[in-house]
């Protein structure tokens, strides 16, 4: 599967990695074919679902010491500080991340998929 090759990317990456990614997204669901202001408006919904639930994995799986330091760091939007905090904090973090945007991706390719089938309430009667 082309995605694992992503999957085996280094820390320093992992920025990029996550721009390549959502850029991937947006093809996987045939949406670079929109117009520019489209694009933008579903590039934002798809990183603005992407970063709650990124948030919400950095609560389950932070140490609630940890916390406190987190949110401090998140108020003064020190991005790289935060990514590295939690590299260092939990285990495993980077592939968590991954995890979760393959799962989203995953979501979103169903949803779209059973958006396109035609209901069978819309079907003419025979």
């Amino acid at each position: 599967m082309a995605d694992d090759a992503v999957k085996t990317t280094t820390d320093d990456n992992s920025t990029e990695d996550m721009k390549i990614l959502r850029r991937r997204l947006m093809e996987d669901l045939q949406l670079v074919d929109l117009s520019p202001e489209q694009q933008k408006e579903f590039e934002e919904k798809i990183d603005t679902l992407v970063d709650n639930r990124i948030k919400n994995l950095m609560l389950v799986y932070l140490p609630q010491e940890k916390v406190k330091e987190l949110s401090e760091m998140w108020d003064e939007g020190k991005e790289e500080e935060i990514q590295k905090f939690l590299e260092e904090n939990v285990e495993g973090w980077n592939d968590k991340v991954l995890d979760e945007f393959f799962a989203i991706r995953e979501e979103l390719i169903a949803k779209m998929r059973n958006h396109a089938k035609p209901s069978d309430d819309n079907q003419p009667a025979v």
